[in-house]
């Protein structure tokens, strides 16, 4: 598993999708923490995040001279949203369960 993850990550391209949907998780979950609370907050945001690197791959398909559709592509963007979801599902519970944090 964490060979095929190095091996996902050798490639710029891919690093830059990982970048690019765990920053635009980040940013929809900072802003909308203000609207939502945090379970409905997640899940809006993970949507959201799916659906962008879903068209981003569409677009793709149907640019083929200038784009290529990799599945890879997705899987560093989920791999993405993942970490952000962790990160403040961590987050959370440090804040809830650990009174240094109040």
């Amino acid at each position: 598993m964490c060979k095929a993850i190095k091996q996902l990550f050798s490639q710029s391209d891919k690093l830059k999708h990982f970048i690019a949907l765990s920053a635009i998780m980040e940013i929809l979950v900072t802003v909308l923490l203000f609207v939502f609370p945090l379970w409905a907050n997640l899940l809006t945001s993970t949507g959201v995040s799916i659906v962008i690197g879903l068209l981003k791959e569409y677009y793709d398909y149907k640019h083929p001279d200038t784009h290529s559709v990799e599945i890879a592509d997705l899987y560093a963007g989920l791999i993405g949203i993942g970490c952000v979801n962790l990160q403040w599902l961590i987050f959370f519970v440090l804040y809830k369960f650990l009174p240094i944090f109040v």
